[in-house]
């Protein structure tokens, strides 16, 4: 079982982790959709802005799902089931 200090540092970085990632992806999404004055894309610039918002969704689950393993662990002491399969030995 991983102490509670190897535990928090995962988490966090996991949580720093997916907030870059979200930030990136939102970042690109926003400046898509500046490049489109009209508010009307072309069919190109159509699928460009799906497959950003794709990302951008993507990156929000991935970040929302960090923010609640960490706070299931601070608040209430849970440890995340694949770090402590892992720090068993079950993880594969």
């Amino acid at each position: 079982m991983p102490s509670r200090e190897e535990v928090e540092f995962i988490l966090v970085a996991d949580l720093e982790r997916a907030t870059r990632s979200f930030r990136k992806a939102a970042a690109e999404f926003q400046a898509l959709i500046a490049e489109v004055p009209s508010g009307i894309p072309s069919p190109d610039g159509s699928l460009r802005l799906r497959e950003a918002g794709e990302r951008k969704r993507s990156a929000l689950n991935a970040l929302n799902a960090a923010l609640q393993r960490h706070s299931a662990f601070v608040l209430d002491g849970r440890i995340p089931v694949d770090l402590a399969e892992e720090a068993s030995g079950q993880g594969a």
